[in-house]
């Protein structure tokens, strides 16, 4: 199964990352079709061995599926239509986020690592916020601090169990796919309310769907 993440996740992030490039009109359809076979296979490896770990990740990834539609599809409708599916699937995202991030957590449990990493992300959402260009954020203040207390939680909990777990092979997946997530939710960022970038295809959906397949591939190795 390890082997077959790992292939599927190379070819997904090559389709997803391709839809992008050649801005298909199905381009929202095929990456949640991509992120909807990630959740199946979590679904899979939680049906045959229960855990609540197994719980999140597919909890996660069905509602990212969901944030790649939403919006995947909203640059093609109308302006008003458009807001509001980005913050349709801002939240599903931030939602999916946070079953990861909550159950890394609890898995991690308290220690003062948790408090050094609760100041550094702090710190770095502030300066995230703060750079962010006022005019282009009117009307989603609200959702984009939620979003940003979200990624926050989700790197805390991944810090956490790398810690917790002295950096094993499980715990690697968390952190460095945790990261790219955070990564890629900032490009995202960067590129809406900030500066646009030189094809952001080429950076925003590989560290998006190498980041999903990794947590994904830590359940089959927990």
């Amino acid at each position: 199964m390890n082997l077959f993440i790992i292939i599927f996740g190379l070819i997904g992030t090559v389709i997803v990352t391709g839809v992008d490039f050649v801005n298909t009109k199905f381009e929202g359809e095929i990456k949640t079709v991509c992120t909807s076979i990630l959740m199946l296979i979590a679904l899979y490896i939680t049906i045959i061995n229960f855990s609540f770990l197994g719980v999140a990740i597919t909890v996660g990834l069905l509602f990212s599926a969901g944030g790649d539609y939403f919006l995947g599809v909203r640059e093609k409708l109308p302006e008003k239509k458009d807001g509001l599916y980005f913050v349709i699937g801002l939240s599903l995202f931030m939602i999916g986020y946070l079953a990861y991030g909550v159950t890394f957590n609890v898995i991690a449990g308290f220690s003062v690592l948790t408090v050094v990493s609760l100041i550094i992300m702090s710190v770095i959402a502030v300066v995230q916020f703060l750079t962010l260009d006022k005019e282009k954020t009117k009307g989603l203040l609200i959702p984009i601090i939620a979003y940003l207390v979200q990624a926050s939680i989700l790197m805390i909990g991944a810090i956490g169990v790398a810690s917790a777990f002295s950096l094993n092979t499980f715990s690697i997946c968390i952190l460095i796919g945790s990261g790219l997530l955070y990564v890629s939710d900032s490009l995202i960022a960067h590129n809406l309310f900030r500066k646009p970038l030189d094809r952001p295809d080429l950076y925003i959906m590989p560290t998006y769907f190498v980041g999903q397949s990794l947590i994904l591939l830590s359940l089959n190795l927990a």
